[in-house]
């Protein structure tokens, strides 16, 4: 909640001059609207298993509440789903609430044909500002009522962070200092809150000194980093992702809208094919700020899969002596004398994030795939893995050394 902007507000204004009827709606293209809408979408949608009428009646019935706060919280969701303006359309009263849905999943988040085709019928004269005036005085609504089901609950019991029981870090195999933050294996940059090893597995010396950089790293790898910002909602901080680029910056400006900026006016945007119904083919050119640095790329990848082996099998397997040198290469003390092999030609990008180790006696071989970009390394040293230089797939991938951090021959 403390993410939601307090400049969220809404303005509309009409006039009628001589027939003709002008309408305005203020928050439709405000960051700060657009950001409390993605924001507010758990809350808010009936699929979530946290929405806030879901949540509400499952607290109803489980804590003591105060009676009069209750009822008030009660009326306040009928008003929000109903909403204060009245809209009625082929001869049905139709609430805020479905306005919201019909919005969000026909061009906000999603485009369903169903309410893509009723969003269409809506769109007529000053009801193309009302609708979107009802989408989000639904999401300041369903926050005001979110605030109050916090106020309005009892505290539960929560354990105390400053105790931490058995604390050992993965990374450094440090038991004393500060062990005070959860920690994400997969960065959250890339919307990762499945994978997380709880407070005791990384001490803050590791986190906050070592891990945030290598994360920020990965999280900014050119090759990745325009598919983060076309499929993670938003950031930790809960802004809009954006990549910067040599020639380019790409921002998200909604849930499906994405804003080019061409730095240096090198027309990085090419459009070859434009088709009668107004669609598009082109092209983007995109250059990176930095050199590449394989080194920073192979310790981002192996801590997370060190983390991935404590979060599946367990911290003693994590801190084994087996993977010494995989910690100093990580903490940037030392380095892995083995390969990164990276796709870097033709690739089909997707919408997922995957990674996959496998536990075998000789070498830990672990496979990441960030949006359809494949990586694979070896969190030991032993066996090295190379490229076939008769495998026609090999083509398509280089081998850099980690030790070495210049490409190897493919």
């Amino acid at each position: 909640m403390d993410e939601v902007p307090d400049d969220s507000r809404l303005t509309f204004t009409m006039s009628i001059n001589e027939g003709v009827v002008k309408s305005e709606f203020a928050a439709k293209e405000e960051p700060s609207n657009i950001l409390l809408a993605v924001l507010m979408r758990p809350l808010v949608t009936a699929e979530s298993p946290i929405a806030c009428g879901r949540v509400w009646r499952l607290l109803k019935d489980a804590v003591d509440m105060n009676a009069e706060i209750a009822a008030n919280i009660d009326d306040a969701l009928v008003r929000a789903e109903a909403g204060q303006i009245p809209v009625e359309f082929n001869g049905r009263r139709i609430t805020q609430q479905e306005i919201y849905e019909v919005l969000a999943s026909g061009e906000f988040f999603t485009e369903k044909a169903e309410e893509a085709r009723t969003l269409r019928a809506l769109r007529f004269g000053p009801m193309a500002d009302f609708i979107w005036m009802h989408f989000y005085s639904y999401c300041v609504d369903m926050y005001g009522i979110a605030e109050a089901i916090l106020t309005a609950t009892p505290p539960f019991a929560s354990r105390d962070e400053a105790v931490v029981p058995d604390p050992r870090c993965i990374y450094c195999l440090q038991d004393a200092g500060a062990f005070t933050s959860e920690e994400h294996v997969i960065p959250e940059a890339f919307g990762n809150d499945d994978a997380v090893l709880p407070v005791g597995y990384v001490c803050d010396v590791c986190n906050n000194n070592v891990l945030a950089e290598l994360d920020e790293y990965l999280a900014n790898f050119e090759a990745i980093s325009l598919q983060r910002v076309i499929n993670v909602p938003y950031t930790k901080k809960g802004k809009l992702p954006r990549a910067e680029f040599g020639n380019a910056i790409v921002e998200k400006r909604m849930p499906r809208l994405l804003r080019i900026i061409d730095r240096n006016q090198g027309d990085p945007f090419q459009i070859y094919d434009t088709q009668p119904d107004g669609f598009c083919r082109f092209n983007l050119h995109l250059r990176s700020r930095k050199p590449f640095e394989s080194k920073m790329l192979g310790r981002a990848l192996c801590k997370i899969g060190l983390g991935m082996i404590a979060f599946h099998v367990g911290r003693d397997r994590a801190c084994s002596s087996r993977y010494s040198v995989t910690r100093s290469f990580i903490r940037g003390e030392g380095v892995l004398d083995n390969n990164l092999i990276l796709l870097t030609k033709t690739g089909e990008p997707h919408t997922q994030v995957a990674f996959t180790w496998f536990d075998q006696e000789g070498g830990t071989p672990c496979v990441a795939d960030f949006y359809g970009v494949l990586m694979f390394f070896n969190l030991e040293e032993e066996p090295k893995l190379v490229l076939d230089p008769n495998d026609p797939l090999a083509q398509d991938f280089t081998s850099f050394n980690l030790g070495a951090s210049v490409p190897t021959s493919t």
